[in-house]
C-alpha cells in the first residue's frame, strides 16, 4: 500500500514539473495541461496497438473454432496450420541428430 501511495505521488510530481516546464517555456497552464494529457493518450493508444501487433505476431489472435461448435475439429486443426500427433512424432525422427536409438 505504501509502495502505491509513493508512485503516486511520484507520479504526480512528475506531471506538475512538466507541466511546469512547459509553461516556463511560454504555454499557458491549461495549453500544457492539455498537451500533457493529449501526448499521455497518444502515447496508451500507441502501447495498445503495438500490443495487439505483437499478439497477432504470437499467433494468440488465432481463431482455431471456426465454425462455432465449442470444439476443434482436425480439419479446423490442420486450417490453422498446426501439426497432429502423428506429424510431430515423424518430425521427432527426423532432427538433425537423427533417431535416438541411431548411434555413429
Amino acid at each position: 500500500m505504501l509502495e502505491e501511495i509513493c508512485g503516486q505521488i511520484l507520479f504526480e510530481i512528475l506531471i506538475f514539473a512538466i507541466i511546469a516546464i512547459l509553461v516556463n517555456a511560454g504555454m499557458s497552464e491549461p495549453e500544457a495541461e492539455f498537451t500533457v494529457f493529449a501526448t499521455g493518450v497518444i502515447f496508451l493508444i500507441v502501447i495498445l496497438i503495438r500490443l495487439r501487433i505483437r499478439r497477432k505476431a504470437l499467433g494468440k489472435a488465432v481463431e482455431l473454432d471456426t465454425d462455432g461448435d465449442g470444439r476443434i475439429s482436425e480439419e479446423e486443426w490442420a486450417a490453422a496450420g498446426m501439426l497432429n500427433e502423428k506429424e510431430e512424432e515423424r518430425g521427432e525422427e527426423n532432427d538433425w541428430w537423427g533417431p535416438d536409438g541411431q548411434e555413429e
